[in-house]
């Protein structure tokens, strides 16, 4: 290789400095045999303290650019290079880029291969500013040290825009890849300093001056660059994603933990603490490591509470398994669908989904979903990882009953390519001991100690709860009244549904309405040097906003040199919800949410959030918003809910219709079904959506996809379209369905189902003529059961006896499951198959766990005439085996359990009915209402002896207020007065706990079936409604009907006035036209008369 070709590293020191600074990292680099293809260089400038020589004049920044630009043309013309830059000189680099693209040599740039920044000030720095000035004066080169210094904050946004998120090579951009590191114990440069806005950012280990000054090659500053270099010598251009090593914890937002007594700057960024290893680090790496050689699944996803170490699980299984693999860390939506659409990401690559809402909510996200599924459907070996909060977003994502979010459910629900594990919020008994045996660091004693009351270790090793603290404490404390003004209005919005990071603009309009004259700034920027200070953690003139490791808002950029957008951290959102829960939002913050929020589903969830608050008026703005902003949501709940005295010409369905967006088919579909509860208007809203392509619409959501397909006209059947469901099968939906072949949930019976239902006989028959039971995956065993029973129906018996010798059943391991076994053997006879005899002879071997697949077992056997094989399974006693924790929902397991009971007794088989009795009263609680239910229809005697063994009367704790309850009721249903006597007079009404609204609507409603009037109108006079917890929408709403019941209007009424401030009901004086924020009801209004959209 020629002089020529090799890459030169050109370093560039900093204010105060000389160029001889970069002598241990040139040494390192000349011995150095894998670099043996670099050259390195160091470039210098006059600097110094002006001041003390007045002889000498200093150039300015932008003279120390020309004159960088001057060296490196004149000298390394046409090489590829890569500048490297301490503190003030990087700096000069990029001012040195951004005045090569004024120039318009932008393409020239192409050249460098990477830029690196040691402890830039890219926002300033702040250290003994005021002695500085006083003795440099107006020093040119330390004006622009300033924090916020202008020249210095234009050329690093220009440099994030241009250049580090450039696409292409033009005269005025060249995308240039930068990594930039803080020094860890840095008193010069903050970390926030130094780390800017860039994507790719990190921390050494070190101060300003010793990060670099490398003593050895195992120097960590060091070991980053020299990766970087190898990179860049390799040609690549630029450089594909980092290996999972070259990352650092904190750029992958894995923070570490302070030492106990270290101030907040100290100890915000400190070392990672050991790793506790738990249970689902255990699934998880199990998991990854299948995924990494190519298996499924490939998406993991951990979900549990805010701070309880998700996060570092994946990074600790990624260190482990996967310290190579080449890890993309996209920031947004557009972010992760702009590397998935490029080829960005392939085999082997892992992309890091953190905070995972981030890139599945919002108008990107169902694209990004979409995109993600296909890429993980086809690359084997690449794994996706994310976290999610469990409440609100994973369960919100994967509500089946949802319609915003199609794309992103199938996804996080699929089988085969998705696991879901959950992060316990608190450590268990083992956990504990293992924590305390990592002994040695004072982190986790003192996490341990602090964690002795509320059990969250985690959680305290971050400083969440002395942040909630610091929230807590209220204005002036902490916080400045501005800032806790800015962090309250974000985490109302977040609770009220904004979802999306919020522009500042939004939260200075609702943090202003909420601060007194007296604390308002004359400052017109205060809001964004407040939201700047309290992410960075400090402010201005040094003094702290974060609390260890935390800081109350995250700022996030969409791309390189954009502006910031703001989301309250994690752990004030979720656990600040509880003591707001109760309160109305400001009046400031709705105005504000209606001029700022734009993003559709936000405006739906916020649209839904002010209906339930009474804020009628302020819904219906903010669902018109959100349909002409093109929310899936949107356009049925605006049908549902503004009709009637609100819409007395019926204009609401016909200007949805008008409006909607038709992107979404089961959107529409869901409106269509709105559109039958409102019949005057129906007919004419149809037609309008017919006239904007209502078929069109159909057909391109579901393409060829037959799992959509199937999905659409089962749902268009549902909402009582069938005549649209016969017009898209007559324009060919069947016939142009694919046929997508296994692994994977295909849809293809469902598509049968429809064609069957819909009396598509000539259609039928066309698609069955494609063979689609062959495209079937024959390990799951729904879908071709589901298929062999579609085919019956459908009668196509030799097509159904082809797919049997085909698919072979008795092969798979899943008929082991009773139930399935069951279904099979159904249809094994009426096909006529002659596996119903291997069938048969395997049936007495299944699993004995689920109870109510057991008993159809056995109730097919026995119609079958196979008295031997009911006898074996009879002789495996089903009702000692059967699993009563099988099915997670009690009520559901009670009458699984309920129906094995009624089948053993028909087999005659009187031990397992008593054994499985005994075990029912025993092991299941005949308080829950499905179980009692199911055991008082089987046998109604026993069942009293039962409850009365399991909850004896003269044993029961008065202050058992919901026991009591349900305890009267269920008594009640079995007309047992006696019992109820003895229970009255232990005195439930004077011990009743007030505040639980569930307790005491189950005591008020037994207190009604034991017609204990005089109890009942003293639980009413003890004023329940004033003393309830409002909180819960399904409690509330629990009193409330129990009140009305027993007659208690004005006390409902009570209840539901103050529920209002917490959006859990409305009182009926404020119906039909709801109330303004600050409580007054609201003028009549009509949707005619809502102010026109801008």
């Amino acid at each position: 290789m020629g002089d020529g070709d090799r890459l030169c590293v050109v370093f560039v020191h900093g204010f105060n400095s000389r160029a001889k600074v970069w002598n241990r990292f040139i040494s390192l680099i000349d011995e150095d045999p894998e670099l043996g293809s670099v050259e390195a260089r160091a470039f210098g400038y006059a600097t110094g303290l002006a001041r003390l020589r007045p002889d000498r004049s200093l150039p300015s920044l932008s003279t120390v650019a020309d004159h960088l630009k001057t060296y490196l043309d004149a000298t390394m013309a046409g090489r590829p290079l890569v500048l490297v830059g301490h503190s003030m000189g990087g700096l000069v680099i990029q001012r040195y880029l951004v005045r090569m693209l004024a120039e318009g040599r932008g393409r020239e740039l192409a050249r460098i291969r990477r830029v690196v920044l040691f402890a830039c000030p890219n926002a300033g720095s702040e250290i003994a500013r005021g002695a500085r000035k006083l003795l440099l004066g107006t020093h040119p080169q330390e004006r622009q040290l300033r924090t916020l210094d202008e020249d210095v904050r234009d050329t690093h946004a220009s440099v994030l825009r241009d250049i580090v998120g450039a696409v292409t090579v033009s005269e005025r951009n060249c995308p240039i890849p930068f990594s930039v590191f803080a020094a860890e114990s840095d008193r010069v440069v903050p970390r926030a300093s130094a780390q800017g806005a860039f994507p790719d950012s990190g921390a050494l280990p070190g101060d300003h001056f010793s990060v670099v000054q490398p003593r050895s090659r195992e120097h960590t500053a060091y070991v980053a660059l020299r990766h970087l270099l190898r990179e860049a010598a390799s040609g690549s251009d630029p450089p594909g994603a980092p290996p999972v090593t070259a990352r650092t914890a904190a750029s992958l937002e894995v923070h570490g933990a302070p030492l106990p007594g270290s101030s907040s700057d100290e100890g915000a960024h400190g070392p990672l603490t050991p790793y506790l290893f738990r249970e689902h680090d255990v699934r998880l790496h199990e998991a990854l490591a299948r995924a990494l050689e190519g298996g499924t699944p490939r998406l993991l996803v951990l979900t549990g509470e805010s701070s309880t170490g998700k996060t570092r699980a994946l990074y600790e299984a990624l260190i482990e398994l996967a310290p190579e693999r080449p890890l993309h860390r996209p920031t947004t939506a557009a972010d992760l669908l702009e590397l998935l659409d490029t080829g960005q990401v392939g085999n082997g690559s892992v992309l890091w989904l953190n905070e995972a809402q981030r890139f599945f909510y919002g108008a990107g996200g169902e694209a990004a979903a979409e995109a993600l599924h296909g890429c993980l459907g086809r690359s084997p070996g690449l794994v996706a990882l994310a976290t999610f909060w469990t409440h609100p977003y994973w369960t919100a994502l994967t509500q089946t009953d949802q319609l915003g979010h199609t794309q992103a459910r199938t996804l996080l629900t699929h089988p085969a390519l998705t696991l879901r594990l959950t992060v316990p919020p608190h450590l268990s008994e083992d956990d504990l001991a293992a924590w305390a045996d990592l002994s040695g660091d004072p982190r986790m004693e003192h996490a341990l100690e602090a964690a002795r009351e509320d059990g969250r270790v985690i959680q305290h090793l971050t400083g969440g709860p002395q942040l909630l603290d610091a929230c807590l404490s209220g204005p002036g404390m902490f916080f400045t009244p501005s800032e806790h003004a800015l962090i309250s209005m974000a985490l109302e919005a977040r609770r009220l549904g904004h979802h999306a990071p919020m522009p500042p603009a939004l939260l200075a309009q609702a943090a202003d309405g909420v601060l007194s004259p007296r604390q308002r700034s004359g400052d017109p920027d205060w809001a964004l040097q407040d939201l700047t200070a309290l992410c960075e953690g400090r402010r201005g003139d040094g003094t702290v906003t974060a609390v260890h490791t935390l800081t109350a808002l995250n700022a996030l950029r969409p791309r390189s040199g954009a502006p910031a957008v703001f989301e309250p951290a994690d752990y004030l959102d979720q656990h600040m919800r509880r003591y707001r829960a109760d309160r109305s939002p400001a009046p400031a913050l709705w105005e504000s949410l209606l001029e700022h929020a734009t993003d559709p589903e936000d405006l739906c969830r916020l649209g839904q959030s002010a209906w339930d608050r009474g804020l009628r008026w302020h819904a219906a703005l903010l669902w018109r918003r959100a349909v002409l902003a093109g929310s899936p949501s949107a356009p049925a709940l605006l049908v549902r809910h503004v009709h009637g005295a609100l819409d007395p010409p019926g204009t609401v369905p016909r200007w949805t219709a008008a409006h909607c967006s038709m992107d979404n088919a089961f959107a529409i579909i869901d409106l269509l079904a709105a559109l039958n509860d409102a019949p005057s208007s129906a007919e004419a809203a149809t037609a309008v959506l017919r006239e904007r392509g209502l078929i069109t619409c159909c057909e391109k959501f579901y393409g060829s996809h037959p799992l959509l397909l199937h999905a659409t006209l089962q749902r268009l059947r549902r909402a009582g379209e069938e005549g649209l469901v016969r017009e898209l099968l007559d324009r060919g939906a069947a016939s142009r369905t694919e046929l997508p072949p296994p692994p994977g949930w295909t849809g293809l019976p469902g598509v049968l189902e429809e064609l069957r239902r819909a009396g598509a006989d000539t259609e039928l028959a066309t698609f069955l003529a494609r063979r689609p039971e062959t495209y079937l995956d024959p390990m799951d065993p729904v879908e071709p059961i589901w298929m062999l029973t579609e085919l019956l129906m459908a009668g196509a018996r030799e097509t159904a006896l082809e797919f049997i010798e085909w698919w072979d059943p008795m092969s798979r391991a899943w008929v082991e499951d009773a139930a399935s076994v069951a279904r099979l053997l159904d249809l094994l006879e009426v096909a006529g198959s002659p596996q119903r005899e291997r069938l048969l002879a395997c049936a007495t071997a299944v699993s004995l766990t689920d109870a109510g697949g057991t008993a159809w077992l056995l109730d097919v056997l026995n119609r079958h005439g196979a008295d031997d094989a009911v006898a074996r399974l009879l002789q495996r006693d089903p009702a000692r085996h059967a699993d009563l924790t099988y099915y997670e929902d009690q009520a559901y397991a009670a009458s699984q359990m309920a129906d094995l009971l009624t089948t053993l007794r028909a087999l005659g088989d009187e031990s397992g009915v008593r054994t499985l009795w005994t075990r029912i009263c025993e092991e299941m609680d005949l308080l829950d209402p499905g179980v009692w239910q199911a055991v008082r229809d089987t046998n109604p005697q026993d069942a009293r002896e039962a409850l009365l063994t399991q909850y004896p009367v003269t044993q029961m704790d008065p202050d058992a207020t919901e026991n009591i309850g349900l305890l009267l009721i269920n008594l009640a249903s079995v007309n047992e007065p006696t019992a109820m006597d003895e229970l009255l007079a232990l005195g439930p009404v004077t011990h009743a706990d007030l505040t639980d609204p569930i307790a005491v609507a189950a005591l008020l409603t037994g207190l009604q079936d034991a017609q204990a009037d005089d109890a009942v109108r003293e639980l009413v006079a003890r004023n329940p409604a004033v003393h309830a917890e409002i909180t819960q929408p399904e409690a509330v709403l629990s009193l409330l009907r129990a009140l009305q019941k027993a007659g208690a209007d004005a006390e409902a009424e009570t209840l539901a006035e103050r529920a209002l401030k917490a959006g859990t009901a409305v009182p009926t004086r404020l119906l039909p036209y709801g109330c303004e924020p600050d409580g007054r009801p609201m003028p009549s209004w009509t949707w005619d008369g809502l102010p026109s959209v801008s």
